[in-house]
Parts: C-alpha cells; sequence; structure tokens
C-alpha cells in the first residue's frame, strides 16, 4: 500500500511517500481500504512530537473506505462493507 510516513519529528517537510506491506488485522481488529482520509490538527500535533503519536506513523485519523479484511472475532462487518470508524 502506499502511504504517507512521518519518520521524525518536524514540519511538512518529514512528510514521505512510501511503499508499505498491507496490513493484516489481528483478532478484533479489521483492515479498512482507506477511500479518503482526514489530516487534522491531532496529526499536525503528532508530527511535530507534541502528540502521542511516535515515529515512525501514518498520519490520517480520520478515515472513510471499506472493510478490506476482518479479524478472527469480529461479528458485525464483512469485507467490501462501507465504513468510516
Amino acid at each position: 500500500m502506499r502511504a504517507v510516513v512521518v519518520r521524525e519529528y518536524g514540519g511538512p517537510e518529514v512528510l514521505r511517500l512510501a511503499d508499505l506491506p498491507e496490513p493484516e488485522p489481528g483478532p478484533g481488529e479489521v483492515t479498512v481500504t482507506v477511500r479518503f482520509a482526514g489530516v487534522n490538527f491531532t496529526d499536525v500535533r503528532n508530527r511535530i512530537g507534541d502528540g502521542l503519536g511516535v515515529v515512525p506513523f501514518v498520519p490520517g485519523v480520520e478515515v472513510a473506505g471499506t472493510v478490506r479484511r476482518v479479524g478472527d472475532g469480529v461479528t458485525g462487518l464483512s469485507p467490501g462493507q462501507p465504513v468510516a470508524p
């Protein structure tokens, strides 16, 4: 998957586009194929080192898309279902 990654704290210049492996859901988790991602002030604070983000991380705490895969124990969600977690 292609994602923007923050590998060090700083300004917008630390944002880097990277190819990452597709994540796999653990028990009780789902993975989402992201159609839209919102970057908000929480992401900015994480990027500058004034939040809870620990480098490296992928910003975008607001997303909308479809369920890609479900982990063990997940009920009520299925692949292809639209979500905005």
